[in-house]
């Protein structure tokens, strides 16, 4: 009974590590998307601007 109550806290144990890598790879991924996002949505608010000035000084 002892190796049985032992053997299933092993496999709870592995069980949550594997879920909290995975679970930090997929927020690191998410935090890396977020932030190209946001990049990349910055270029294009700022492009139509420098576009407009680009304009104006020729």
């Amino acid at each position: 009974m002892q190796l049985d109550v032992h053997f299933l806290f092993l496999r709870l144990t592995n069980y949550w590590c594997n879920v909290s890598i995975s679970f930090s790879i997929s927020t690191y991924i998410l935090d890396r998307v977020y932030a190209y996002y946001q990049l990349y949505h910055s270029n294009i608010v700022q492009k139509p601007n420098l576009r407009s000035e680009n304009a104006s000084t020729e």
